[in-house]
């Protein structure tokens, strides 16, 4: 049959659902009835754009896209980014946008591969910065504070990258190879400690793999992290103390001094209460000093 032909008998159908369903059932009934043929309805509309938009191929397509949005964007191109935005609803934009920047911020080096790149970021970021309205679209969608911790999150991604670098050039590469994951998991645990309504200390600190998940935990961070902590974790990753921990980490390992040091800093005081941790100094230090062995562990287990 046309086309044509079978939308009419297809709306006569539904058509005549309905009214049995009404017959059978009351109003209220048939009501419910259309209210799900139209969200169906809906759903089906959704799904044609998001083909139109990332073509048949849905979950790799869609991948690709986002990730080549935010480069594009990077690049001075807000043609694929500003369309992207508009095919996804506006309840998933946050998610779409955090898990974008968490893609293509993702480290491509050896042994910390497919987590948190601070070479990435230190190279995404400025770029994004030089292209104001999609900057500006960007931490709009992600809410209040998320420019500022963004810029934070920069800060700390530089001065890593800039001590890695220096650490190659003195031939060291092999001990920067080694150190390559303790500072990504550091912050990856920071960000995913903004998630919880408690944090766990200690050993129990250790228990997965922060690193391997760093990416999807800076998109859970922006998109279900509590205001407060993701905003006390900005000022952290700019506070001088937690740089130097962080650039010791990457580069020839965490001392104890340096530990502590960040442990009893106002931002890091800031961030505990935020968090829920314990006031213990001991506790705090051996969180942070958990979160560096994370990646540690995470070395040891490949």
């Amino acid at each position: 049959m046309a086309e044509a032909d079978l939308k009419r008998l297809y709306a006569a159908l539904a058509d005549d659902q309905l009214t049995n369903v009404g017959n059978v059932g009351g109003e209220t009934l048939r009501q419910e009835l259309r209210a799900a043929n139209l969200l169906y309805a809906k759903e089906r509309a959704l799904g044609k754009r998001i083909v139109n938009a990332f073509g048949q191929d849905i979950e790799g397509s869609v991948a690709n896209k986002m990730r080549t949005a935010i480069t594009g964007a990077a690049k001075g191109d807000a043609g694929e980014f500003n369309r992207l935005l508009k095919t996804v609803p506006e309840d998933l934009r946050k998610e779409t946008i955090a898990t974008a920047l968490a893609s293509v911020t993702r480290s491509a080096r050896g042994a910390e591969k497919g987590g948190f790149g601070f070479s990435e970021f230190a190279d995404l970021y400025p770029k994004l910065r030089a292209n104001p309205p999609v900057f500006k679209t960007i931490v709009d969608t992600l809410g209040k504070d998320s420019a500022d911790v963004l810029r934070d999150l920069f800060e700390v991604s530089k001065r890593v990258t800039e001590a890695r670098a220096n650490v190659l050039t003195t031939g060291k590469a092999n001990q920067a190879l080694l150190q390559g994951m303790q500072a990504e998991s550091l912050i990856g645990k920071v960000m995913e400690s903004t998630l919880a309504k408690g944090v766990v200390t200690g050993a129990a600190a250790t228990g997965g793999p922060v690193l391997a998940g760093a990416a999807s935990v800076i998109t859970s961070a922006f998109t279900q992290g509590n205001k407060d902590a993701l905003k006390s974790a900005g000022k952290l990753f700019a506070d001088e103390s937690f740089q130097s921990l962080a650039i010791e980490a990457a580069t020839k390992g965490e001392s104890a001094a340096s530990l502590r040091k960040a442990a009893t800093s106002p931002a890091f005081s800031k961030f505990a209460d935020a968090v829920g941790m314990p006031k213990n100094v001991d506790a705090r230090i051996q969180f942070l000093q958990s979160a560096i062995q994370a990646g540690q562990a995470t070395q040891e287990n490949e």
